[in-house]
């Protein structure tokens, strides 16, 4: 007998990237800003990761795209364990990053 659809913890697994909330708002934040230059991308081995064009400095905290960076970072994170597992089931393909990435390791 399989116990785990009895665990009101264990959600269903994902169909689509629109069945989890947390992927849909933070796709809807990057399109929202996407003049700002941050891209979700995934490294070649399917770890989602924000790739910022032109990279993330001090130069950014001006301008107010260090608060837009640091806002998509907490989507990202709450986004991290369903954007894996559509990437791993192969629902979810994203463009493979080549450098500036953050892939949110979790402190």
């Amino acid at each position: 007998m399989d116990f785990n659809k009895y665990n009101p913890l264990k959600k269903p697994p994902l169909k689509a990237w629109r069945d989890s909330t947390t992927v849909v708002l933070l796709s809807d934040f990057l399109k929202e800003h996407k003049d700002r230059g941050i891209i979700l991308r995934q490294t070649d081995d399917g770890i989602p990761c924000l790739s910022f064009i032109n990279g993330l400095g001090n130069d950014d905290k001006a301008t107010g795209r260090w608060q837009i960076a640091q806002e998509a970072e907490g989507l990202f994170m709450n986004a991290t364990d369903d954007l894996k597992e559509l990437i791993a089931n192969g629902i979810l393909k994203l463009p493979i990053s080549t450098g500036n990435i953050y892939e949110g390791r979790r402190r």
